[in-house]
């Protein structure tokens, strides 16, 4: 007999290899991203920054879970448009693109 949950979880393994392990960010969720320069982390904090920008509140209702940045959170622009490549290769992180090569 087939076990259902192993072939789910099979499909979805695959489909997240096959996407690349893209994540799909609703507009509600990217309006509440933000980047930490310093540790390289990032988050969705729907209780927004801090006026010193160095505190993240992940929940609208309560301050509760706030993440600490020294440097900053920053906003993450999923608008931007990408670097003109001139057939040479970039790396890219969550902030800027630098050529390589």
């Amino acid at each position: 007999m087939v076990d259902y949950a192993k072939v789910g979880i099979v499909g979805l393994l695959t489909l997240l290899v096959g996407m690349g392990g893209v994540l799909i960010l609703t507009p509600k969720e990217q309006a509440a991203s933000y980047s930490c320069s310093a540790t390289g982390q990032f988050g969705i904090f729907y209780g927004g920054i801090s006026s010193t920008g160095k505190t993240a509140y992940p929940y609208a209702e309560n301050k509760s879970g706030s993440k600490l940045c020294s440097t900053g959170w920053v906003k993450m622009n999923f608008n931007e448009q990408p670097p003109e490549i001139n057939a040479k290769k970039y790396l890219c992180d969550i902030q800027r693109c630098v050529p390589v090569g």
